[in-house]
């Protein structure tokens, strides 16, 4: 019962674990830098779906409740209904009409990662949307008016008028 002052103790013990092979921290470690890297990947997709509905483009209101959908329901209700198209309908799919036999997707250790991480990403862009659309809703029509008697394209109004603001 008693406090003692453990130095670099931890730090060394950190540094043994990291270089055991198959070791939990080197397991972890390696997800994490996978899922710091991967995280940027939603990133332009954050971006280029509000633009697109801002600017009211074909199949703009399929893509606000794609989107939204899943931020408004229950996050119960959206992720049992994840867990079960993962599960069951997706390899269900698979069989009947390709003939392919697939593991549940949340069963097996190969492809359970990449499964959550791609619910995470989803669920996470509606969020991202919402935020930048609004953003983008307090650009002055002044200024829309003005990219299209420059005749500025999409593009240029996405890099050099909305997202620079």
């Amino acid at each position: 019962n008693k406090f003692v002052f453990a130095g670099l103790d931890n730090f060394k013990q950190v540094i043994a674990e990291l270089r055991m092979e198959g070791g939990m921290l080197q397991e972890a470690l390696k997800t994490s830098i996978i899922v710091f890297f991967t995280g940027l990947i939603p990133m332009p997709l954050s971006l280029i779906v509000p633009f697109y509905i801002y600017k009211k483009m074909a199949g703009h209101s399929f893509f606000k409740v794609v989107l939204f959908l899943p931020s408004v329901l229950s996050g119960m209700v959206v992720a049992l209904s994840y867990k079960y198209m993962v599960n069951q309908v997706i390899p269900e799919i698979l069989l009947d009409y390709f003939g392919i036999v697939l593991k549940p997707l949340l069963g097996t250790r190969e492809t359970t990662f990449g499964t959550i991480y791609f619910y995470n990403t989803i669920m996470s862009l509606g969020g991202n949307i919402l935020v930048y659309l609004g953003v983008l809703s307090r650009i002055p029509e002044s200024i829309n008016d003005y990219t299209r008697l420059e005749g500025c394209g999409l593009i240029q109004e996405f890099f050099y008028i909305h997202f620079v603001q």
